[in-house]
């Protein structure tokens, strides 16, 4: 994320499980994408055996995002959704999306101003006719229940050798 942020590049390609791709691009400016699984060949699946990391990107647009998205899928129809990534830019934005609001964070307390900002963005998608509901679903424990079963997993995932 910060060789795009500084120029060095125009995209980055990255692979994202849990926000390693986003969460960079999000404190650089940048627009990080972690397609849904499936929706595009999955070229890091067999590093990946737990099955969380999907190649994904950092760039500058979402326009950039998209043309990464085609060139990394080589040819129409080669992933689950329809059409060029690139096209698919150019149309009309969808109607009617369903979209799910988190105002508290298991990590950590959720800054007020940041929630007020976050209460906009939904106000803002509402007015473009898309539904806005809470779904503060966070699971209970923080770090520290979280922590313990991550290492078991990442302990327990075979490292790949020449």
């Amino acid at each position: 994320a910060a060789a795009v942020a500084a120029g060095l590049l125009p995209i980055g390609a990255a692979a994202d499980g849990g926000g390693s791709t986003r969460i960079p691009a999000a404190f650089n400016h940048l627009f990080g994408y972690k397609p849904t699984f499936e929706s595009i060949p999955n070229f890091y699946k067999p590093f990946d055996p737990i099955g969380l990391a999907i190649m994904g990107s950092v760039t500058h647009t979402v326009r950039d995002a998209a043309v990464y998205l085609d060139g990394l899928c080589g040819r129409p129809g080669r992933h689950a959704l329809p059409g060029s990534f690139a096209a698919a830019c150019d149309r009309p934005p969808p109607k009617g999306l369903k979209v799910g609001l988190c105002l508290s964070s298991p990590l950590l307390e959720v800054q007020p101003d940041i929630a007020e900002r976050v209460k906009s963005v939904a106000e803002l998608l509402e007015q473009m006719g898309h539904h806005v509901y809470l779904h503060d679903t966070a699971p209970e424990g923080g770090l520290d229940r979280f922590l313990p079963v991550y290492g078991r997993v990442m302990a327990a995932t075979p490292v790949l050798t020449p």
